[in-house]
């Protein structure tokens, strides 16, 4: 329904997402943004790491690219499958500084979720816990 729309896209609409599930995102301009995040599950569980995405302009039509992590957890390795295959510089893919890792993981099934930030964050999960 028209109620059900939202009334912002982009970085600004993950950001009020985020801050409705108890995260502080902070706007690095260009679609760019950052929370704290602590790692839920897997071998990571309990270690704090700054997330960083690239929210897209039309977002949630579409999901954020990403995740950027920091610090580095894997080493840089272009090709080859989660968890440390297709780990890339950052700033290749953002406007996120390298001390940030870019994760080239892909959301499935996006257009089959409610397409909502809590859906995003639960794929975050996902990928830590398969580390």
């Amino acid at each position: 329904t028209v109620s059900e729309l939202p009334t912002q896209f982009g970085a600004a609409n993950f950001m009020s997402g985020l801050e409705v599930l108890g995260y502080t995102g902070t706007d690095l301009g260009d679609g760019n943004l950052t929370f704290e995040y602590v790692v839920e599950v897997g071998i990571h569980k309990g270690r704090l790491v700054t997330m960083g995405l690239k929210g897209p302009h039309d977002f949630p039509l579409n999901p954020p690219s990403g995740p950027h992590v920091k610090p580095h957890i894997h080493a840089m390795q272009g090709g080859g499958e989660h968890p440390s295959g297709g780990i890339h510089p950052s700033s290749a893919h953002s406007g996120l500084p390298d001390d940030f890792q870019y994760w080239s993981r892909p959301f499935p099934g996006w257009n089959e979720s409610r397409k909502s930030v809590g859906d995003y964050l639960a794929f975050i999960r996902h990928l830590w816990a398969t580390q």
